[in-house]
């Protein structure tokens, strides 16, 4: 059954944790980002269903409800770009040193084990399992004062300022609640099928 679900060209979800996984990759991996439109118009039919109604006829109306998304604090529009730059800056300090042993050793890895007492490898992400780049940011968050004496002593151009180091704590705390229910959803469900 699965198979010819992965067969067809129409979009699928095997199960919960997949529709959580592909939700969060659309959003964070998404490079062409269309503008929306200035008023949305979202039309609905609702029926009056209200058990108290002293008349048993239920009347249709209609729901026309507008947005605007200049009144929106923070629209996807602008929040996601922000976070792929940072993201593609994360992901060229980990090329950085995951392509330069030397650099690794000779830098990284000297403050990593004054730091935490043992060796931590920095981890590249796969695009297409967001729980990877949990793991990755993680990680990257944990070494950040290593990961910045390092860049220093290279002499890199790349530097991570306290708000950019802000927001990817920030992309931390979004993604933690969804991996626990990634986690609870393949508990109750049959792994097999997940």
């Amino acid at each position: 059954m699965v198979k010819v679900g992965k067969l067809m060209s129409c979009h699928q979800q095997l199960c919960f944790a997949h529709g959580l996984q592909l939700a969060v990759v659309d959003i964070l991996y998404k490079k062409n980002i269309e503008r929306e439109e200035e008023h949305q118009e979202i039309t609905s039919n609702e029926s009056d269903t209200d058990d108290e109604d002293t008349n048993d006829t239920h009347e249709e109306q209609r729901v026309t409800v507008t947005t605007d998304p200049h009144n929106l604090h923070l629209s996807r529009v602008e929040v996601i770009p922000s976070y792929n730059d940072l993201l593609k800056e994360e992901r060229k300090v980990v090329k950085l040193f995951k392509r330069s042993p030397t650099k690794c050793d000779m830098f990284l890895q000297k403050y990593v084990k004054e730091d935490t007492g043992k060796e931590l490898n920095l981890i590249l992400d796969c695009r297409t399992c967001w729980n990877s780049l949990l793991a990755v940011i993680e990680r990257f968050h944990k070494l950040k004062v290593c990961i910045d004496k390092a860049l220093i002593n290279i002499g890199s151009h790349t530097t991570f300022s306290d708000l950019e180091w802000s927001k990817i704590r920030d992309l931390i705390e979004s993604l933690q609640p969804f991996k626990l229910a990634v986690e609870a959803l393949q508990k109750i469900f049959d792994p097999v099928n997940c």
